[in-house]
């Protein structure tokens, strides 16, 4: 699909410029004469991981809806990654070995793709093609340190910077300012330093680790496909192995509820021994390590709500993990900021006339927003409230959502339909609603276990 240019006008600034900022601020080319990307740590410049981005080291997948929206702001970039051999690229189900709820999954042709990506390396290739744009400049000697508002606070009217030099701080005005800062997010502060409500949070409390290392692959054809093993509650341990550039696996493995993955070498494979199937550790016997083994914790699914915040103001917007950040294992994070950065293109055609009249762009996104977050939301804390010891909002639904959705794992063993659906659920193409359609529940309640 073309993108038809839109009438140029205005000034944005975009906070942060890891995947989130960067897809923002390409959306924001369109539609603004000048945007200032702000990155403290500075842009990814080569195909190695940075110190900004601690998940770097880890396992990242592009989900089937993610892959539409980079195609649609980058038309050649995944073609050209895939023929270089940058990036693999694979049926979800035909391609790819997945247990999860102690069944494997149906492999058949879905025509649901995903993208397996060395993050630091797409980071990268993302990255030099938004600093190309002409409109683009990014900022990489200075840190956000505040907003700045109208006298009556209804509208944000620029961001302050701090200099690396230790120069005083500066104003830098903008129309539209988007923080894509991640989870570290410091908006909710900046809102209360300027007078207005905190920002209320919905968490749930998970206590996640994970343990990543790159190996060469082997050359046994039975062990070629990409594993993904998740733990059904309450057994906390699950890895995954996928394929990444160079002809070689980035292994994660993963432990909820503090059950954390060590750090050291043999007891890294040793926590791969314990898994409830042999398939990752066999994969890693016969592999040959090629890095160190990296460590990082998630203590917690967040969401904050700035959907309901009664005085927030206008020309202000939170993207990505800033604002809502899931359970890493599950993969969903980079996608669903895709899906924001798109939807926040749609929304300026429709709603953004001029730099002086924003429209309710504000509040209109994070309405749209909390429309593409409630799924993914959905499916990764409903996860993780299987577990007693994840502490989290549990409704009178859940008893009954966390059966249904057992029968629905054990149908994907088999039922090539409704695997199919639940493809296409878990790639953010449909919503969780769609598994409750007359002809999926009739084939999956049967299997619904009372305890």
């Amino acid at each position: 699909m073309t993108t038809i240019p839109a009438q140029r006008t205005g000034k944005a600034v975009v906070i942060g410029g890891s995947m989130a900022g960067l897809l923002t601020a390409r959306v924001l080319s369109e539609h603004f004469s000048k945007v200032t990307l702000i990155e403290r740590d500075g842009l990814a410049m080569s195909p190695d991981p940075r110190k900004g981005v601690p998940q770097g080291r880890h396992v990242h997948v592009l989900l089937h809806s993610g892959i539409q929206v980079i195609e649609h702001l980058f038309p050649d970039l995944l073609s050209s990654l895939a023929e270089s051999g940058l990036i693999v690229r694979s049926d979800v189900s035909r391609d790819f070995r997945w247990r999860h709820f102690g069944v494997w999954k149906a492999r058949f042709n879905s025509g649901i793709d995903i993208v397996f990506i060395y993050r630091p390396s797409f980071e990268f290739h993302v990255a030099s093609r938004v600093a190309a744009l002409e409109n683009v400049d990014v900022v990489s000697d200075a840190e956000a340190c505040g907003l700045t508002a109208s006298l009556d606070r209804g509208r944000i009217t620029g961001v302050k910077i701090r200099r690396a030099d230790g120069e005083p701080e500066e104003a830098l005005p903008a129309d539209l300012v988007v923080d894509a800062s991640g989870r570290g997010s410091q908006t909710p502060k900046w809102l209360r330093e300027i007078g207005l409500s905190g920002v209320t949070e919905d968490r749930v409390e998970v206590n996640v680790g994970y343990a990543s290392r790159v190996y060469a692959r082997a050359k046994n054809p039975s062990e070629s496909l990409p594993l993904f093993v998740l733990p059904r509650a309450p057994q906390t341990r699950g890895g995954a192995v996928f394929p990444i550039e160079g002809n070689r696996w980035m292994v994660t493995l993963a432990g909820w509820v503090s059950d954390y993955p060590p750090s050291d070498e043999n007891d890294f494979l040793e926590f791969a021994r314990s898994l409830d199937v042999p398939d990752i550790y066999q994969c890693l016997k016969s592999s040959v390590p090629q890095s160190p083994v990296s460590v990082h914790k998630f203590p917690a699914n967040v969401w904050r709500r700035y959907d309901k915040q009664s005085d927030l103001p206008d020309s202000l917007l939170v993207i990505g993990d800033a604002m809502c950040s899931f359970n890493p294992v599950y993969a969903q994070g980079m996608t669903v900021a895709a899906l924001e950065a798109i939807a926040l293109g749609r929304l300026l055609r429709e709603r953004w006339t001029s730099p002086s009249t924003s429209n309710g762009v504000s509040q209109a996104f994070f309405r749209l927003a909390t429309r593409l977050i409630s799924n993914p939301w959905l499916l990764a804390t409903g996860e993780d409230l299987r577990y007693p010891d994840v502490d989290g909002h549990r409704s009178a639904k859940s008893w009954l959502f966390h059966r249904y959705g057992g029968a629905i794992h054990t149908a994907t063993s088999t039922d090539e339909r409704v695997a199919r659906q639940f493809y296409r659920v878990m790639s953010l193409a449909a919503p969780v609603s769609s598994l409750f359609a007359p002809g999926i529940v009739l084939r999956a309640a049967p299997r619904m276990s009372l305890r």
